[in-house]
């Protein structure tokens, strides 16, 4: 066995080079690398093979806090259409996936408060990948950048293992199973236009790698796909933006698009704002031009909820500018409106293109309703009745789609009949259906199906061999 395959591999006369191991992982963001420390830490001789230059995928993107619903009730609450059968693994496997981490020397803060009935904590994430990485190195596998998958093989129906390429050559990998977890297709223009409404029009939020490679890779292998193929999670974005780069995928997030009403090109609203900044972006994604308006007055500034997770039992500061909430958007440069009524700020928004003459008369209508006792929404039945006002342009981000590969739960993929592919698995953002639209928490879906595959292969609690 080679010191470094994939160093091996570059050599012409290396073409044919040929590796055998327990667990071939695609894909080293949160599932891939979770699944192989887990694996490695079993025993398992490990490969994982990652296209970008460096290991972390969107989860290096991502705000740190591990969190799911904690109960199969509040899963149903913020994931109305997800899958129960795989929402009942996420939610019941998360504590032991928990553990796991623990077991890696990594720690984690108090639990915190996450989209109003999830529950979770922050952690060292970079740590974490690290520690799998060198979980692996110690088990005799390896974590190498930079290689993309030709294809899978297979025998008799079973997946056999893939080929590899980088700059230098092709090497053969034979595995006894493979994970298939490159993160979503979010990256590929192509699929977004293809199954997400608006998905052109989409700004990418999550790393530029994770571009279907997955779900290519199953369906050519005779894998079903699973859910609704149009959701996705991400955030509406403060707009217009010359460029959009990492360091503004939380800053130019507007998750208190809760606080206030959002609005569409005709200045009219079209969804339930307090469900969440999340489900605000998949609906206006659909909505014509797929761009629209964030409108809050100076209550937002005193919310306690403030598109932040909490300490539980621990109320946020209430004492903010506007500089506070607003500052990052101003120094963006993108649109954004402030007056004393209702109308001046409608007429501002109409040079950027908005029905502004409609804007005062669709907030007072969503005042009244609130003021006679039929709130038209859920949760927020705060009325904007307190000036100053904002206006701000967004557009929908894209962080990770939601419909994917049909798996079981053991992250087994499936035919589209419902019988498993022998030999593959997938897990995180490649599994399709598990949200449906909903959102519970991505760094969880990662490590806990990355766990369950990792476990089909080694064994353990809810594993395959023992």
């Amino acid at each position: 066995m080679p010191t470094n395959p994939g160093a091996r591999a570059r050599a012409a006369d290396d073409a044919d080079l040929e590796v055998e191991v327990d667990l071939l992982v695609i894909g080293a963001g949160m599932a891939g690398m979770s699944a192989a420390g887990y694996a490695a830490a079993n025993g398992a001789r490990v490969l994982v093979l990652e296209k970008a230059a460096a290991i972390g995928g969107s989860a290096m993107l991502s705000g740190t806090t591990l969190w799911t619903a904690p109960t199969m009730d509040a899963f149903r609450e913020l994931c109305p259409r997800g899958d129960e059968d795989l929402g009942r693994v996420l939610v019941e496997e998360f504590p032991a996936a928990q553990d796991w981490i623990r077991s890696t020397g990594v720690e984690f803060g108090g639990e915190r408060a996450v989209v109003r009935v999830g529950r979770g904590r922050r952690f060292d994430l970079l740590a974490y990948l690290d520690r799998c990485r060198a979980l692996v190195e110690k088990a005799g596998g390896w974590v190498l950048p930079q290689r993309r998958i030709v294809g899978l093989t297979s025998a008799d129906g079973r997946i056999t293992g893939a080929e590899a390429a980088d700059d230098g050559g092709v090497a053969r990998i034979r595995s006894a199973a493979t994970l298939l977890a490159t993160g979503g297709f979010q990256g590929d223009p192509e699929l977004r236009a293809r199954h997400v409404p608006g998905g052109a029009d989409l700004l990418l939020r999550a790393n530029p790698s994770s571009t279907g490679d997955g779900l290519r890779l199953a369906r050519a292998a005779g894998a079903g796909q699973a859910g609704d193929m149009s959701t996705f999670y991400g955030h509406l974005i403060a707009s217009p933006q010359a460029t959009f780069e990492a360091s503004g995928f939380h800053r130019l997030a507007l998750q208190y698009s809760s606080e206030g009403v959002v609005l569409n090109l005709a200045c009219e609203r079209f969804l339930d704002e307090s469900q969440g900044d999340h489900v605000a972006a998949q609906c206006l994604a659909r909505q014509p031009g797929s761009r629209g308006l964030v409108v809050v007055d100076r209550s937002v500034l005193s919310s306690p909820s403030l598109g932040t997770s909490r300490e539980l039992g621990q109320a946020a500061p209430v004492t903010r500018t506007a500089g506070d909430v607003f500052g990052d958007v101003i120094a963006s440069g993108a649109h954004i409106a402030t007056a004393d009524d209702l109308e001046s700020l409608g007429a501002q928004v109409t040079p950027w293109g908005f029905r502004g003459a409609s804007l005062a008369g669709t907030v007072r209508r969503f005042n009244a309703e609130m003021a006679d006792g039929s709130p038209p929404r859920r949760w927020n039945r705060i009325p904007l009745t307190d000036p100053p006002f904002w206006a701000i342009e967004v557009r929908p981000g894209i962080t990770f789609t939601e419909g994917g590969i049909r798996v079981d739960g053991q992250a087994r993929v499936l035919r589209p009949t419902g019988h498993e592919i022998p030999g593959m698995f997938a897990a995180g953002a490649d599994v399709g259906g598990v949200f449906n639209g909903g959102y519970a928490g991505g760094l969880a879906l990662g490590l806990v199906f990355g766990i369950k595959a990792a476990r089909a292969v080694v064994g353990g609690p809810g594993g395959g061999r023992s």
